[in-house]
């Protein structure tokens, strides 16, 4: 077979064709080291693959004195509590108390262990500002970090997304409250009498064009939308 050379596992497929070069489990494509069966992951990319190395996260600290041997940004859990110690100091909590774990001192329904796991704040109730409580938002299938609402005006207009999508009101003299089939929008803007929107698609502006305001032109990977 002019198409294959090595077969490095030896289970009759070649590396070229075999989607797990060392069959160890891992397929190749997410295989640190794909022709070495005692490894998969390398979590600091230092080369040496975890099963190997002393401190996998690259930290500074053995994993054999780290709480947190995958995670560089923590190493100690002084009270094992499950939160490093360098979260409760910065949250109020104290590192050497165990039972403030189980705290919530937000009154959001979320403990403060279970709001370190979610990367929302302990200390308030509403992290993304939507006026939806962590908790809620958890409970309800939402997104405890992401706002949403989203929400903006112009001289005379105001627009909104939601659930259901874009929605504008006020002055529509040129049809700047008009709001286009939008898909998946995530940001909305209102300018003077026109409006821009940012979706799957990219930026989408509706509204006055009498100097080409809202002629959006090839953009690749928008982020922000701002028509000014």
């Amino acid at each position: 077979d002019a198409t294959e050379t090595v077969d490095t596992d030896d289970d009759g497929t070649g590396n070229n064709a075999d989607a797990d070069d060392d069959g160890d489990g891992v397929s190749d494509d997410s295989d640190a080291f794909s022709l070495d069966a005692t490894e998969s992951v390398d979590t600091d990319g230092d080369g040496t693959g975890n099963n190997a190395d002393t401190d996998d996260d690259g930290d500074g600290v053995l994993d054999s004195s780290d709480a947190y041997p995958l995670d560089s940004t923590y190493s100690s859990d002084t009270d094992g509590d499950s939160l490093p110690d360098v979260y409760e100091t910065a949250n109020g909590l104290d590192p050497d108390d165990a039972s403030d774990a189980n705290s919530d001192s937000d009154s959001d329904s979320l403990t403060a262990l279970e709001e370190f796991g979610y990367g929302t704040s302990p200390n308030r109730k509403d992290s993304d500002f939507d006026t939806l409580p962590d908790g809620w938002e958890i409970a309800n299938g939402r997104d405890p970090l992401v706002a949403d609402y989203v929400l903006d005006t112009g001289w005379f207009h105001t627009c909104a997304l939601g659930d259901s999508g874009g929605v504008c009101w006020g002055d529509n003299e040129v049809g700047q409250t008009d709001v286009p089939t939008l898909s998946n929008p995530t940001a909305v803007s209102g300018g003077d009498a026109h409006t821009c929107a940012l979706d799957d698609t990219g930026v989408v502006c509706w509204g006055r064009n009498g100097y080409g305001q809202s002629d959006v032109p090839t953009l690749s990977n928008p982020t922000a939308v701002s028509p000014g």
